[in-house]
């Protein structure tokens, strides 16, 4: 650790570090270090959250000289994802995807899964077996996904045969419960992160055919990291390789930072060549830390929407003599078209099949797509396509009534509309409100009637909460490049694609802005610049709140939040600064400054 500080310390041009992380570990911190390490769930990320990170904390600074080697990235940043399907497609070991209720999540795994099935067919491997795995209150019903056309169309990969699960003769299947095997058992319906029992459930078809076999597992990061110690040794015990999505910004806000404490606090790493013999064995994996897997590029594979931030974390491991910890993280498409047109998924049916299974496109004869407007839930009578569009994004912040408990919280929202609406007016500007699915089309009306302060919303248009953001981009854009007038959120000008649309929101930490950005920079030529995507999203009108903790909603009265937000901020994005992936945290003002600056205005 003190190696660790002073490599820190001799660094300051390029890492400043804050003096509460100066003292050595005592033998008691090293007791705790040690039982740390052997968790995956480290909450203590003091190191972490006090390093600043090439001095751009409090930079306002809008744009940086580019390291070549992010801009190589970026020119090849899919590479990695499509190898992973056509290599998992050609593979002969069945492919478990375990799910969570985030966008981000359902996006990557059913491009993945997908384009895998797709693939698949188009080179004859009849021996692929999928099974989607997701949570029960998602899945127990085909409202939001469409699986069973999948389903249908693939034939089973599992079957039920006498309360027991059985391999069947198809490519695809989707569980989100156990059955009841016996009078005494219980069946268990699945949630966020697998348990043992759940994984034994799904894996013991395919152990009683061949007990040696071994599986392509696909799950999120906060999923593996959050698996208890058991289903974990299970789950790496049956893993042929394990590909890590993302959910959003926790991967930046929880992930990256717990890898970061173990590494800063693991003195003698073990060498790849044990780790990657341990892995391949399964011979006593206890004896090292799951996270240590990471550094295996050929067993352990990790994306996320921009995956280029690992270049500036495997900098600062180089600068700490951490280099053995580096880790190669890849990006994934945001927008469900892009793998649509790479050539080795020409003349099948992926793009159909991804834009009926989230409901964007109607099972029929004529393969009808949705519109925007179809995806309107109230007042869909009141777009007007003469105006822009204003589009607040919900997020899952206030699901547990933070707003609906606090008076001034409820206060700041109105005002914040409000002054929203005199800076747009509604009479340019149509009003669009696309909620975190967390929330029903019920909730949804309360919610925004909460938010503006009044009972007659008619004139705001709710988009379906359900379908994710991404996703609607994605439907919207296709439908505009394919020839269709009815985009919404795009439009053509010189015979170019651009952004019909501005962002606004009162949770800075949406994963929703970022990948956004992402969407448009990887789809429409011209917008590859922070200064090009302002017109989308605009950090002077995203303010930070001073009332709520916009991460782990607390608000105790009294008690300014704006430097814990501004700190949370900077702890998802201290890697996206220096890369042009991100607006310096400065631009983001406190709320109270934002309502002051419009009455001026």
């Amino acid at each position: 650790m003190n190696k660790f500080l002073a490599i820190i310390a001799s660094s300051l041009s390029l890492v400043a570090l804050t003096s509460c992380a100066s003292k050595p570990p005592s033998n008691t911190q090293q007791e705790v270090k040690e039982k740390d390490e052997s968790k995956l769930g480290i909450e203590k990320l003091k190191v972490y959250e006090d390093l600043d990170f090439n001095n751009v904390k409090d930079s306002e600074q809008t744009s940086f000289e580019l390291d070549s080697n992010i801009v190589e990235y970026k020119k090849t940043q899919f590479h990695a994802f499509i190898k992973d399907i056509k290599e998992t497609a050609r593979d002969e070991s069945p492919t478990f995807y375990f799910n969570r209720n985030a966008g981000q999540v359902w996006n990557t795994s059913m491009q993945h899964a997908i384009a895998l099935l797709n693939y698949s067919n188009k080179i004859n491997n009849d021996k692929t077996k999928v099974v989607y795995v997701g949570d029960h209150d998602v899945l127990k019903n085909d409202n939001r996904f469409n699986l069973n056309y999948l389903q249908d169309k693939y034939q089973n990969s599992v079957d039920i045969l006498n309360n027991d699960l059985k391999i069947s003769d198809g490519k695809f299947s989707y569980i989100h419960k156990t059955e009841k095997t016996n009078s005494n058992s219980t069946p268990e319906n699945y949630s966020i992160i697998p348990t043992k029992s759940f994984l034994e459930y799904v894996f013991k078809p395919f152990l009683e055919s061949d007990q040696n076999n071994k599986f392509n597992i696909v799950i999120p990061d906060i999923s593996f990291t959050g698996l208890k110690p058991d289903a974990r040794e299970y789950l790496i015990k049956h893993a042929k390789k394990i590909v890590i999505i993302s959910d959003g910004n926790a991967q930046l806000a929880k992930f990256i930072p717990q890898y970061f404490y173990y590494v800063s606090n693991k003195d003698q790493p073990h060498d790849i060549e044990t780790v990657s013999e341990t892995f391949e064995t399964k011979e006593d994996i206890n004896k090292i830390n799951a996270r240590e897997y990471y550094r295996l590029e050929d067993k352990v594979k990790i994306f996320n929407y921009q995956g280029n931030y690992s270049l500036s974390l495997n900098n600062i491991f180089d600068l700490l003599d951490k280099s053995w910890a580096k880790i190669n993280v890849h990006s994934y498409p945001t927008s469900l078209n892009k793998l649509n047109k790479e050539g080795w998924l020409s003349d099948t049916d992926y793009l159909n099949d991804i834009l009926i299974t989230n409901n964007l496109m109607e099972n029929d004869n004529n393969n009808t797509k949705k519109s925007i407007n179809d995806l309107m839930i109230l007042n869909s009578d009141k777009y007007d396509e003469n105006k822009k569009n204003m589009v607040f994004m919900g997020s899952s912040l206030f699901r547990k009534g933070a707003y609906t408990d606090n008076e001034k919280l409820r206060e700041n929202a109105i005002d914040y509309f409000e002054k929203i609406e005199k800076l747009y007016p509604r009479t340019e500007y149509n009003y669009l409100f696309k909620l975190h699915p967390y929330y029903k089309p019920d909730q949804s009306l309360d919610y925004v009637k909460m938010l503006l302060g009044k009972e007659d919303v008619s004139d705001y248009i709710i988009l379906n909460p359900s379908i994710s953001w991404e996703n609607m981009l994605s439907l919207d854009y296709s439908n505009l490049e394919s020839g269709s007038n009815e985009s919404i959120f795009f439009k053509k000008e010189k015979n170019k694609i651009v952004p019909n649309m501005k962002l606004f929101t009162l949770q800075a930490t949406t994963t929703v802005l970022i990948s956004t950005m992402q969407f448009i920079e990887q789809t429409l030529k011209g917008y590859d610049s922070l200064d090009s995507k302002r017109e989308v999203v605009d950090p002077s009108i995203i303010p930070l709140n001073e009332e709520i903790n916009i991460i782990n909603r607390e608000n105790i009265e009294n008690k300014d939040y704006y430097e814990i937000n501004y700190d949370n901020l900077y702890n998802i994005y201290k890697w996206n600064l220096t890369s042009n992936d991100f607006y310096p945290i400065t631009e983001f003002k406190r709320l109270s400054e934002f309502l002051k600056d419009s009455e001026e205005e």
